[in-house]
């Protein structure tokens, strides 16, 4: 039998949770929204894509979860996730396309407002920057809370550590610099 004092005592730093997912991920954030910004077709296309998917892995995660609570854990739990996995992206892209319409005002705003104050002289400057406002919306407007959750779990899950979490925010902020600064020349 431990003494009360050990029972009490902190975890260890190396189990407690890191502070920083956050930073990480709005650098990812502004990261995809320069690169809509520099290539709008691609750029968004591309960006659009890994939401979708981060959007999929999130319904299959709480799936699978859901699936486990009520069951139990079983062998077979995998083999439904993959056996799924069409459907769930099909779900996802749905959800993905139903939302995009919510996005056109964000991206009407953002090209007009480009034309007025940033004086862009032709409409593919505004388009990259109406794709742009588009991302940010899929990234913070309704429905973007599964595909955060989601990169929060895939963060989490590579970062552990304090020194990981300083290289990782000063990389991403780096890259995420580095990007805008392209979207801007």
């Amino acid at each position: 039998r431990r003494p009360a004092a050990a029972a009490a005592a902190p975890r260890p730093a190396a189990t407690a949770p890191v502070a920083g997912h956050g930073l990480v991920m709005l650098a990812f954030v502004v990261m995809a929204v320069a690169l809509s910004v520099v290539l709008p077709v691609a750029g968004t296309a591309l960006v659009l894509a890994v939401i979708t998917l981060l959007r999929a892995a999130d319904r299959a995660q709480s799936g699978l979860a859901v699936r486990r609570s009520v069951r139990g854990p079983r062998p077979s739990d995998i083999l439904v996730v993959v056996v799924t996995a069409p459907w769930t992206v099909a779900r996802a892209l749905v959800t993905t396309v139903l939302l995009a319409p919510l996005a056109l005002p964000a991206a009407a705003a953002a090209a007009a407002l480009s034309i007025l104050l940033v004086q862009a002289d032709s409409l593919p400057k505004a388009g990259g920057w109406a794709a742009g406002a588009a991302v940010a919306f899929f990234c913070f407007g309704p429905g973007s809370r599964r595909p955060r959750r989601q990169l929060r779990r895939i963060t989490g899950g590579v970062i552990r550590s304090r020194a990981a979490m300083t290289v990782a925010i000063i990389s991403s902020w780096a890259l995420a610099a580095a990007t805008v600064s392209s979207a801007l020349s």
